[in-house]
């Protein structure tokens, strides 16, 4: 139990570093110009005017989305209680080193 522990922990630790590695080349290629970076600066005066007018003519739709998302989490929390749990290691692992 504890060399499977040692084990989990050491390919966390791999999978941090390549994060981090990964995170610093696009950091660098960033700075350096090759990746394209947006500047919301740049945007024009007309369109930050619009964007502006829509938000504030749909204030509702955040609410509306935050009440589906809670209904959503607590309903399939309902609906899972009497299954078997699933075994998502590996699979969030995954995700976490894509993100």
């Amino acid at each position: 139990k504890r060399c499977a522990r040692k084990a989990r922990q050491a390919l966390g630790a791999r999978i941090f570093t390549t994060y981090c590695l990964a995170f610093a080349a696009l950091m660098a290629a960033s700075f350096a110009e090759v990746l394209p970076v947006y500047d919301w600066e740049l945007m024009k005066f007309d369109v930050a005017e619009r964007v502006s007018v829509w938000l504030g003519q749909n204030m509702h739709l955040p609410f509306l989305f935050s009440l589906a998302y809670v209904l959503v989490v607590f309903g399939i929390q309902w609906a899972m209680k009497g299954r078997k749990e699933f075994d998502l290691r590996n699979p969030l692992a995954l995700w976490s080193l894509i993100l």
